[in-house]
């Protein structure tokens, strides 16, 4: 099968990550001489659980899935679950498997920030980014506690009783993934959490003192969605990730767009939380279906037009705001220094407009499903190359 030929710059980016990438280096080798053996009783792995559907869909018996991975993989670096998301064993989509630019390389881009003077911990860390934006005075949520590694305590006190009657969200300030993500309401007595237990406050704060000798946490003040959006949560909050690229130094434009909405009783919205999402033209505001991150799903396309949950329509409307959703994202990479790309978590409230966090490592992979839409046309990997071959002013 014919190779659609890769651009000047999609050709530096794979050049570029594997030399970036640890788990390709000589030293990495020596030290983990099987790597190679994982990676592909990983492959059989997932084709044994997913390839007889697909055989089922496109005709490929799963052996054969098998053979035309594996190419995949040695070139690219493509992992077994993108094989399925993009669909790299049909005739259609085989042909521009370079084109769906892999999340293992762009990880092992990453590496290249601090070799250019930017910090990627003023993004990893989030009491780090709500402090920067308050520096800046970039709408973000309130944060209330900090605890670094030792479990020290820093930020208001929830003594207080100016706190009493506030909701809180709880998370580690280097987590991704919405993972460790708790949630509490504020009642009599103390705080109620998930799973309808009342703590006091004494309580979690020695809790979290405990915990974030692990792992640093941080509490901050439950936000809520505004009626546009609170029609697709149970009560988590949906956020619009609006992926903005820069060129150099040049001024940083919107890439695309993605409503998350929780499902369920999820706490948080994200993907690996079952969380959906749908895609948003930028232009219009307007929204596509919704789908779902589960592989089986990915393999038959099913798709929502309205809210698993809560039933409402999804496909079709408009979100009101998504000028001032790009402009205050633009605004944001501006403060945030010469990263290629970057990721914003924005909450549509009541109050208006906040920054949850920004993200430089912020999901190619639901960039690029559900479409498919492969990153390598846009002018993502020509950016990625100026920000690492060109001079930058980095703030």
């Amino acid at each position: 099968m014919t190779r659609v030929p890769m651009s000047d710059a999609l050709r530096w980016f794979y050049a570029r990550a594997r030399q970036a990438d640890p788990h390709l280096g000589l030293l990495h080798s020596l030290k983990d001489p099987l790597r190679v053996v994982r990676y592909v009783r990983a492959a059989i792995r997932g084709i044994a659980k997913y390839g007889r559907q697909a055989e089922e869909l496109w005709g490929v018996s799963p052996r054969r899935q098998l053979q035309m991975y594996l190419p995949l993989f040695h070139r690219f670096g493509h992992t077994i679950d993108e094989f399925y998301y993009y669909r790299l064993c049909t005739p259609e989509w085989r042909p521009h498997a370079a084109a769906f630019l892999p999340w293992r390389r762009m990880r092992a881009l990453d590496r290249l920030y601090g070799s250019i003077g930017i910090d990627v911990g003023l993004l990893r860390d989030k009491a780090r980014f709500a402090r920067h934006c308050a520096e800046v005075g970039l709408p973000a949520i309130p944060t209330i506690l900090e605890f670094d590694r030792n479990g020290e305590l820093s930020g208001e006190s929830l003594r207080g009783s100016s706190l009493s009657e506030r909701h809180i969200v709880v998370k580690p300030r280097l987590g991704m993934g919405g993972e460790d993500v708790e949630a509490f309401d504020r009642v009599a007595g103390g705080y109620r959490d998930q799973a309808g237990r009342v703590v006091g406050t004494q309580e979690l704060i020695a809790t979290w003192e405990k915990q974030s000798r692990k792992s640093p946490l941080m509490v901050q003040a439950r936000v809520r969605n505004a009626p546009e959006l609170s029609v697709w949560s149970t009560g988590a909050l949906c956020t619009v990730r609006l992926v903005t690229s820069r060129a150099g130094n040049g001024t940083p434009v919107p890439l695309l767009g993605l409503l998350r909405m929780p499902n369920a009783d999820a706490v948080a919205d994200n993907i690996l939380r079952g969380g959906i999402l749908a895609t948003i033209d930028l232009a219009s505001g307007e929204l596509g279906l919704a789908r779902t991150f589960e592989i089986p799903d990915a393999l038959h396309r099913r798709e929502f037009e309205r809210h698993p949950t809560t039933g409402t329509q999804i496909a079709g409307r408009r979100l009101s705001c998504m000028n001032e959703i790009a402009e205050l994202a633009v605004r944001a990479h501006q403060e945030f220094g010469a990263f290629h790309s970057i990721g914003w978590d924005v909450a549509i409230t009541d109050k208006g407009l906040i920054l949850i966090e920004g993200n430089h490592d912020w999901g190619v992979r639901i960039a690029q499903y559900p479409g498919p839409a492969p990153l390598g046309w846009t002018r993502l990997p020509e950016d990625v190359r100026q920000c690492f071959t060109s001079s930058h002013s980095v703030r």
